[in-house]
Protein backbone atom coordinates (compact mmCIF):
# COMPACT_ATOMS: atom_id res chain seq x y z
CA UNK A 1 0.00 0.00 0.00
CA UNK A 2 1.56 3.38 -0.84
CA UNK A 3 -0.06 6.27 0.59
CA UNK A 4 1.22 10.14 0.05
CA UNK A 5 0.64 12.67 3.61
CA UNK A 6 0.50 16.39 3.17
CA UNK A 7 -0.11 18.55 5.92
CA UNK A 8 -1.48 22.26 6.08
CA UNK A 9 1.54 24.87 6.11
CA UNK A 10 1.40 28.08 7.92
CA UNK A 11 1.11 29.74 11.13
CA UNK A 12 -2.23 28.16 12.20
CA UNK A 13 -0.88 24.73 11.45
CA UNK A 14 3.02 24.56 13.10
CA UNK A 15 1.70 21.43 14.42
CA UNK A 16 0.88 19.70 10.71
CA UNK A 17 4.18 18.80 10.02
CA UNK A 18 4.87 17.57 13.47
CA UNK A 19 1.77 15.31 13.47
CA UNK A 20 2.60 14.36 9.54
CA UNK A 21 6.50 13.00 10.24
CA UNK A 22 5.30 10.88 13.51
CA UNK A 23 1.94 9.26 10.62
CA UNK A 24 5.02 8.85 8.49
CA UNK A 25 6.70 7.13 10.92
CA UNK A 26 4.08 4.81 12.43
CA UNK A 27 2.60 4.23 8.92
CA UNK A 28 6.20 2.23 8.20
CA UNK A 29 5.98 0.81 11.03
CA UNK A 30 2.46 -0.65 10.04
CA UNK A 31 4.61 -1.94 6.70
CA UNK A 32 3.03 0.77 5.03
CA UNK A 33 4.88 2.69 1.94
CA UNK A 34 3.69 6.30 2.38
CA UNK A 35 5.71 9.81 1.43
CA UNK A 36 5.49 13.26 2.84
CA UNK A 37 4.63 15.32 -0.37
CA UNK A 38 6.67 18.87 0.55
CA UNK A 39 5.82 20.15 -3.01
CA UNK A 40 4.38 18.97 -6.03
CA UNK A 41 6.25 15.79 -6.23
CA UNK A 42 5.51 13.38 -9.64
CA UNK A 43 8.78 11.06 -8.79
CA UNK A 44 6.50 9.06 -6.65
CA UNK A 45 4.34 6.17 -7.22
CA UNK A 46 0.66 6.49 -7.74
CA UNK A 47 -0.57 6.37 -4.05
CA UNK A 48 -3.53 4.18 -3.21
CA UNK A 49 -4.69 6.97 -0.05
CA UNK A 50 -3.61 10.42 0.33
CA UNK A 51 -3.52 11.71 3.56
CA UNK A 52 -4.41 15.59 4.43
CA UNK A 53 -3.33 16.54 7.72
CA UNK A 54 -4.44 20.01 8.55
CA UNK A 55 -8.31 21.06 9.17
CA UNK A 56 -10.96 20.91 6.81
CA UNK A 57 -9.68 23.44 4.15
CA UNK A 58 -6.61 21.03 3.65
CA UNK A 59 -9.17 18.28 3.17
CA UNK A 60 -11.07 20.03 0.45
CA UNK A 61 -7.49 21.20 -1.39
CA UNK A 62 -6.48 17.47 -1.40
CA UNK A 63 -9.67 15.90 -2.84
CA UNK A 64 -9.18 18.79 -5.74
CA UNK A 65 -5.55 17.96 -6.25
CA UNK A 66 -6.53 13.68 -6.10
CA UNK A 67 -9.75 12.83 -6.85
CA UNK A 68 -9.37 12.99 -10.57
CA UNK A 69 -6.93 10.54 -10.69
CA UNK A 70 -9.48 8.31 -8.46
CA UNK A 71 -7.65 8.48 -5.06
CA UNK A 72 -9.45 9.33 -2.37
CA UNK A 73 -8.53 11.53 0.64
CA UNK A 74 -8.68 10.74 4.44
CA UNK A 75 -8.02 13.76 7.25
CA UNK A 76 -6.11 14.21 10.02
CA UNK A 77 -7.29 17.18 11.93
CA UNK A 78 -4.61 19.03 13.58
CA UNK A 79 -6.40 22.41 13.20
CA UNK A 80 -9.73 23.72 14.73
CA UNK A 81 -13.18 21.97 13.49
CA UNK A 82 -11.81 19.44 11.05
CA UNK A 83 -15.57 18.28 10.62
CA UNK A 84 -14.06 15.96 7.39
CA UNK A 85 -10.98 14.19 8.77
CA UNK A 86 -11.73 10.73 10.07
CA UNK A 87 -8.03 11.47 12.63
CA UNK A 88 -7.44 13.61 15.41
CA UNK A 89 -4.39 15.20 17.08
CA UNK A 90 -6.20 16.22 20.02
CA UNK A 91 -5.41 15.31 23.79
CA UNK A 92 -3.34 12.33 23.71
CA UNK A 93 -2.01 12.91 19.90
CA UNK A 94 1.11 9.93 19.47
CA UNK A 95 -1.31 6.92 20.66
CA UNK A 96 -4.59 9.12 18.31
CA UNK A 97 -2.04 9.13 15.24
CA UNK A 98 -0.61 5.76 16.27
CA UNK A 99 -3.85 4.07 16.30
CA UNK A 100 -4.90 6.17 12.81
CA UNK A 101 -2.20 4.61 11.02
CA UNK A 102 -3.57 1.20 12.00
CA UNK A 103 -6.76 2.36 10.67
CA UNK A 104 -5.06 3.06 7.54
CA UNK A 105 -2.73 -0.19 7.61
CA UNK A 106 -6.06 -2.07 7.81
CA UNK A 107 -7.69 -0.54 5.34
CA UNK A 108 -10.72 -0.17 7.66
CA UNK A 109 -11.90 3.03 5.96
CA UNK A 110 -15.05 3.95 3.71
CA UNK A 111 -14.42 5.66 0.42
CA UNK A 112 -17.52 8.53 -0.08
CA UNK A 113 -18.41 9.65 -3.14
CA UNK A 114 -18.86 13.87 -2.88
CA UNK A 115 -20.95 16.35 -4.85
CA UNK A 116 -19.22 18.69 -6.90
CA UNK A 117 -20.86 22.35 -7.93
CA UNK A 118 -19.71 24.04 -10.88
CA UNK A 119 -20.86 27.23 -12.49
CA UNK A 120 -21.52 28.44 -15.91
CA UNK A 121 -18.84 30.98 -17.26
CA UNK A 122 -16.76 30.54 -14.30
CA UNK A 123 -13.86 27.82 -14.24
CA UNK A 124 -13.67 25.69 -10.89
CA UNK A 125 -15.33 23.12 -9.02
CA UNK A 126 -16.55 23.69 -5.42
CA UNK A 127 -17.25 21.29 -2.73
CA UNK A 128 -18.83 23.15 -0.33
CA UNK A 129 -21.67 26.15 -1.47
CA UNK A 130 -22.54 28.32 -4.63
CA UNK A 131 -23.88 31.32 -3.04
CA UNK A 132 -25.36 34.74 -4.03
CA UNK A 133 -25.25 37.12 -0.99
CA UNK A 134 -26.16 40.41 -0.98
CA UNK A 135 -23.62 42.96 1.05
CA UNK A 136 -24.50 46.47 2.08
CA UNK A 137 -23.17 49.99 2.07
CA UNK A 138 -21.89 51.85 5.30
CA UNK A 139 -25.44 53.28 5.16
CA UNK A 140 -26.98 50.61 4.75
CA UNK A 141 -25.31 47.64 6.39
CA UNK A 142 -27.76 44.65 6.03
CA UNK A 143 -28.43 44.05 2.83
CA UNK A 144 -31.10 42.94 0.80
CA UNK A 145 -31.68 41.59 -2.54
CA UNK A 146 -34.35 39.99 -4.70
CA UNK A 147 -33.73 36.37 -6.67
CA UNK A 148 -36.14 34.14 -9.13
CA UNK A 149 -34.65 30.38 -8.46
CA UNK A 150 -35.58 28.17 -10.85
CA UNK A 151 -34.67 24.25 -12.39
CA UNK A 152 -35.77 22.69 -15.21
CA UNK A 153 -39.14 21.58 -13.42
CA UNK A 154 -40.39 24.87 -13.17
CA UNK A 155 -39.86 28.00 -10.28
CA UNK A 156 -39.05 27.05 -7.23
CA UNK A 157 -39.45 30.42 -5.32
CA UNK A 158 -40.71 33.77 -8.00
CA UNK A 159 -39.65 36.62 -6.61
CA UNK A 160 -37.18 35.59 -2.76
CA UNK A 161 -36.75 38.50 -0.82
CA UNK A 162 -33.22 37.32 1.35
CA UNK A 163 -29.94 38.57 1.85
CA UNK A 164 -28.38 35.54 0.29
CA UNK A 165 -29.43 32.23 -2.01
CA UNK A 166 -27.24 29.33 -1.33
CA UNK A 167 -27.20 26.03 -3.11
CA UNK A 168 -24.91 23.69 -1.09
CA UNK A 169 -23.68 20.21 -1.28
CA UNK A 170 -23.46 16.93 1.21
CA UNK A 171 -19.93 18.34 2.34
CA UNK A 172 -20.86 22.02 2.64
CA UNK A 173 -24.64 21.48 4.20
CA UNK A 174 -23.03 22.01 7.55
CA UNK A 175 -21.19 25.36 6.71
CA UNK A 176 -22.46 28.61 5.51
CA UNK A 177 -25.95 26.99 4.67
CA UNK A 178 -26.23 25.02 8.30
CA UNK A 179 -25.75 28.97 10.12
CA UNK A 180 -27.87 30.73 7.45
CA UNK A 181 -31.02 28.40 9.07
CA UNK A 182 -30.61 25.60 6.62
CA UNK A 183 -31.39 21.68 6.14
CA UNK A 184 -28.13 19.58 6.47
CA UNK A 185 -27.43 16.76 4.14
CA UNK A 186 -25.87 13.30 5.08
CA UNK A 187 -23.67 11.71 2.43
CA UNK A 188 -25.26 10.48 -0.54
CA UNK A 189 -28.34 12.70 0.30
CA UNK A 190 -29.98 15.35 -1.87
CA UNK A 191 -28.41 19.32 -2.25
CA UNK A 192 -29.67 21.85 0.48
CA UNK A 193 -31.31 24.98 -1.44
CA UNK A 194 -31.59 27.64 1.46
CA UNK A 195 -32.63 31.56 1.37
CA UNK A 196 -30.35 33.22 4.07
CA UNK A 197 -32.31 35.86 5.76
CA UNK A 198 -35.45 35.62 4.70
CA UNK A 199 -38.01 38.55 4.45
CA UNK A 200 -40.94 36.14 4.15
CA UNK A 201 -41.92 33.26 5.91
CA UNK A 202 -42.60 30.71 2.47
CA UNK A 203 -38.78 30.98 2.01
CA UNK A 204 -38.71 27.61 3.36
CA UNK A 205 -34.44 25.55 3.33
CA UNK A 206 -35.34 22.56 1.17
CA UNK A 207 -33.60 19.71 -0.52
CA UNK A 208 -33.47 19.98 -3.97
CA UNK A 209 -32.39 16.60 -6.88
CA UNK A 210 -28.38 15.81 -7.31
CA UNK A 211 -28.59 14.59 -10.63
CA UNK A 212 -25.15 15.71 -12.74
CA UNK A 213 -25.84 18.08 -15.72
CA UNK A 214 -29.39 19.44 -14.97
CA UNK A 215 -29.27 23.06 -14.03
CA UNK A 216 -30.44 25.69 -11.39
CA UNK A 217 -31.17 28.74 -12.12
CA UNK A 218 -30.68 32.00 -9.46
CA UNK A 219 -31.71 35.43 -11.56
CA UNK A 220 -30.78 38.51 -9.70
CA UNK A 221 -34.05 40.62 -9.66
CA UNK A 222 -33.34 43.38 -7.76
CA UNK A 223 -30.80 44.76 -5.49
CA UNK A 224 -32.04 47.01 -2.32
CA UNK A 225 -30.64 50.07 -0.84
CA UNK A 226 -27.47 50.42 -2.72
CA UNK A 227 -26.77 46.59 -2.25
CA UNK A 228 -24.06 44.95 -4.27
CA UNK A 229 -24.88 41.06 -4.91
CA UNK A 230 -21.81 38.87 -4.96
CA UNK A 231 -21.22 35.44 -6.01
CA UNK A 232 -19.26 33.21 -4.15
CA UNK A 233 -18.25 29.28 -3.81
CA UNK A 234 -16.42 27.98 -1.33
CA UNK A 235 -16.09 30.83 0.86
CA UNK A 236 -14.59 32.95 -2.16
CA UNK A 237 -15.54 35.69 -4.35
CA UNK A 238 -15.01 34.19 -7.54
CA UNK A 239 -16.28 36.86 -9.76
CA UNK A 240 -13.70 39.40 -8.41
CA UNK A 241 -11.37 36.29 -7.99
CA UNK A 242 -11.44 35.08 -11.75
CA UNK A 243 -11.93 38.80 -12.83
CA UNK A 244 -15.45 38.57 -14.36
CA UNK A 245 -17.78 40.78 -11.80
CA UNK A 246 -15.78 42.80 -10.10
CA UNK A 247 -18.06 45.05 -9.14
CA UNK A 248 -20.70 42.28 -8.27
CA UNK A 249 -23.80 40.77 -10.43
CA UNK A 250 -25.88 43.27 -12.41
CA UNK A 251 -29.58 42.77 -12.25
CA UNK A 252 -30.90 40.50 -14.55
CA UNK A 253 -28.29 38.32 -14.81
CA UNK A 254 -28.67 34.52 -14.03
CA UNK A 255 -26.17 32.44 -12.52
CA UNK A 256 -26.33 28.57 -13.56
CA UNK A 257 -25.43 25.73 -11.20
CA UNK A 258 -24.57 22.44 -12.01
CA UNK A 259 -23.46 19.36 -10.18
CA UNK A 260 -20.53 18.03 -12.39
CA UNK A 261 -20.13 14.58 -13.19
CA UNK A 262 -16.70 13.45 -11.72
CA UNK A 263 -17.38 13.62 -7.56
CA UNK A 264 -14.94 14.42 -4.97
CA UNK A 265 -13.72 10.79 -2.84
CA UNK A 266 -13.57 11.12 0.81
CA UNK A 267 -12.14 8.37 3.01
CA UNK A 268 -14.22 8.45 6.11
CA UNK A 269 -15.13 6.32 9.47
CA UNK A 270 -18.57 5.93 7.58
CA UNK A 271 -21.56 7.92 8.81
CA UNK A 272 -20.86 7.26 12.10
CA UNK A 273 -17.96 9.67 11.40
CA UNK A 274 -20.51 12.11 10.01
CA UNK A 275 -23.27 11.69 13.34
CA UNK A 276 -20.16 12.50 15.73
CA UNK A 277 -18.79 15.45 14.52
CA UNK A 278 -22.23 16.94 13.46
CA UNK A 279 -23.10 16.04 17.64
CA UNK A 280 -19.70 16.74 18.84
CA UNK A 281 -17.96 19.47 16.46
CA UNK A 282 -20.96 21.33 15.59
CA UNK A 283 -23.52 20.69 18.03
CA UNK A 284 -26.46 20.01 16.19
CA UNK A 285 -28.39 17.63 17.40
CA UNK A 286 -28.82 14.46 15.10
CA UNK A 287 -32.37 13.75 13.37
CA UNK A 288 -33.62 10.21 13.92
Amino acid sequence: MIVWIDYAKGQNYQSAQQAAQYLNDKLHSCGVTSVIVRGNEVSYARPELAVAVGGDGTVIRAMKRWSPEGVPVIGLNAGDVGFLCAGETKGNWRQQIADFARFIAGKQYQVEERAVLQVNGYPGSYVNEVALTAIGTQEYPFALARYRVETETGVVWEEAHARSIILATQTGSTGLNASSGGLISRPGEDHVLTAGNPQTGDLHSMYVPTIPGKPLRITLLEQLHDATVVLTADGKNIGYEYGIDYHGLKVGQTVTITMATQPMLLATRGIEQFETALREKKRFVSRA
